[in-house]
């Protein structure tokens, strides 16, 4: 068991390494103005797999009642309605973005006029990377809704890899922006035939040219798309607002010493991500539904598994990001990168913590609630971090996301708690509040811890040992079995059974 532990949780982190040695030689090798558009770049391509407007999320719903119902049968029309809305719908945004990008991009994103050119040729070459990205969004979700996350997990890891490996390769050889737009746009064409594969090799009726009810969940689906795509339309703007103001504020060159930050500790949501991947089966029920004692606990175990994994990782990252960022990224980048680094690190501890109530609130039927929080939440970051970054700079873009993440995590945690009819006590029981509130304040209070490393590492130390302490004396021994049922759930494909 622990090998197989060590195994998944390697496949969460090798990406997480690979973007700490790759992005230090693409910013120095493409210089902070480059980068700054090649990393705006890759958070767009990121970002495009919001833009199948939740139906992949619907897939996977569909698909998981439909095996919890002993319909297997369905799930080929399931795919194969899902594939041709996200085709539709892949097409219809590229178009989009294709004439977005060659009119007002470069003046919405702050390129100087010698990048111009690079920036018209990076927008002209993306577009067609957003229907292959919708698309396997689609034969994505089948395999989840299956739980078939070893298949899922052997297209994901080395493609987000690639998002890394590609730019750097590109900065060593001396390639142009273009040469390099045209790989990522490559390796998210060879995702999607992946993913594809990996879907037909499960169910070959999918390649059927004429399936009976081959698109009757379309109806289905675009229902289940409504307050969910709102939702999924909306994160692009939550995502990418504070970048685009900081580039259209103070210029792309200040992008570097926030996107690089942004880059690195984000992939560390590669851990509740795939834990959110794994349980929204689970969750998946109609509305109304009763939850169980079951469910609660998987809830409060999920949730107290997050903080464990988070409290060391925000409590390092906070006390000595002057010492990463001037080791990572050199010196010149350690005044206004590190309290960048710092904030951000407490942003995703909260975004790490709301993907446990966000799968309750989706999969038991209520999307609306995250979609109108999302409404708010894009508003707030457009406003605050306009007048944020005006007076603060870039350390005010991250203590806006930090703000967004936290009020989310607290918004989404209420509703989910209505939707199960659960007592707070039953989700949050007191142990998880300390836990969880130890790890908020330490890292802020460690925000102005100064002094000698032996110091700061001292303060680390303690406060991740009461947290230790708390854990095993109360609940280790009831949470080792459910989250050894979820590491096997998320095995990597040369792992064996």
């Amino acid at each position: 068991m622990l090998k197989h532990t060590a195994l998944n949780l390697s496949g969460l982190v090798v990406p997480f390494v690979v973007a700490a040695f790759a992005i230090p030689v693409t910013l120095h090798g493409y210089g902070p103005q480059r980068y700054g558009l090649l990393s705006l770049a890759i958070s767009l391509l990121g970002s495009f797999i919001f833009l199948d407007m939740g139906t992949a999320l619907g897939t996977v719903r569909f698909t998981a009642v439909a095996l919890r119902e002993g319909r297997s049968c369905d799930v080929p029309a399931i795919c194969r309605s899902s594939v041709r809305m996200n085709a539709v719908l892949g097409i219809f945004f590229g178009l989009l973005f294709l004439a977005g990008g060659l009119t007002i991009g470069p003046a919405v994103a702050g390129v100087p006029p010698a990048l111009e050119r690079e920036a018209r040729s990076m927008f002209v070459i993306l577009a067609p990377a957003v229907p292959f990205v919708t698309i396997a969004s689609a034969f994505r979700g089948v395999l989840e809704g299956c739980e078939r996350f070893d298949l899922t997990n052997s297209v994901k890891i080395p493609t987000t890899m690639l998002l890394f490996l590609v730019p750097a390769a590109g900065a060593w050889l001396g390639f142009g922006i273009p040469t390099v737009m045209w790989l990522l746009l490559a390796s998210r064409v060879f995702a999607a035939l992946w993913f594809a594969a990996c879907v037909v090799k499960l169910y070959p009726g999918v390649l059927a040219l004429r399936t009976a009810g081959a698109l009757s969940f379309t109806g289905p689906l675009l229902r289940f798309v409504g307050w969910v795509g709102i939702s999924y339309a909306l994160t692009p703007v939550l995502i990418h607002a504070d970048k685009f103001l900081i580039s259209g504020l103070l210029g792309v060159s200040f992008l570097a010493p926030y996107t690089a930050p942004y880059e690195l500790i984000s992939r560390v949501s590669a851990v509740p991500t795939s834990l959110a991947v794994s349980i929204y089966p689970k969750f998946s029920r109609e509305r109304g539904a009763v939850s169980t004692g079951d469910d609660e606990k998987l809830f409060r175990v999920s949730l107290r598994a997050l903080v464990m994994v988070y409290l060391p990782l925000c409590l390092g990252v906070i006390l000595f990001a002057r010492e990463l960022v001037g080791t990572w990224l050199g010196p010149q980048y350690m005044e206004a990168g590190a309290p960048v680094l710092q904030i951000l690190m407490l942003a995703f501890f909260f975004n790490a913590l709301s993907h446990v109530p966000y799968v309750v609130v989706n999969g038991m039927g209520r999307p609306d609630v995250k979609a109108k929080l999302d409404l708010a939440l894009a508003v707030f970051t457009v406003g605050c971090g306009w007048l944020m970054i005006r007076t603060v700079g870039i350390s005010g873009a991250a203590a806006v996301r930090a703000a967004a993440t936290a009020a989310d995590f607290l918004v989404l945690f209420f509703f989910a708690r209505r939707l199960m009819r659960a007592r707070f006590a039953a989700l949050a029981p007191r142990s998880v509040v300390l836990l969880g509130g130890l790890t908020a304040t330490a890292g802020i209070a460690g925000l102005f811890v100064q002094g000698p490393a032996v110091l700061r590492a001292a303060y680390c130390g303690i406060v991740f040992s009461v947290a230790v302490f708390i854990y095993a004396r109360y609940h280790y021994r009831d949470d080792a079995r459910i989250l050894a049922d979820i590491v096997r759930r998320l095995r990597l494909p040369w792992v064996a059974e």
